[in-house]
């Protein structure tokens, strides 16, 4: 069964907090998420620029984290000045996205 959604936010607030103490927007985006995803039990599979994804964000990196009962796609995204970062779930303009994650991790996991 699936943990209470609030869990989720707990979880989510916890790579946040990660991410912000490893500066990925000083350290090199790709290693600081990679080094925290790994860190935390979860499986990075990519990032890529997020123009025409996310407008005013520079990239974006598509996580496994182990959230609920299968896992949880999230993404990390830098803002466009590389000063900070975010955590989000999947939204309406992530679902593509998403679904393209979920494929990957599908072949990641079977190589």
């Amino acid at each position: 069964m699936p943990r209470p959604r609030r869990d989720y936010a707990l979880d989510l607030l916890e790579l946040e907090m990660a991410l912000d103490s490893a500066q990925p927007g000083a350290n090199g985006f790709a290693d600081s998420v990679r080094e925290v995803t790994r860190a935390l039990g979860g499986t990075y599979l990519f990032d890529l620029p997020a123009s025409g994804i996310l407008d005013g964000k520079q990239r974006i990196a598509a996580l496994s984290m182990p959230i609920g009962a299968g896992g949880t796609i999230v993404f990390v995204v830098l803002s466009e000045d590389g000063s900070s970062v975010s955590v989000d779930m999947v939204t309406e303009e992530t679902a593509d996205l998403a679904r393209f994650a979920e494929a990957f991790l599908t072949l990641h996991q079977h190589f």
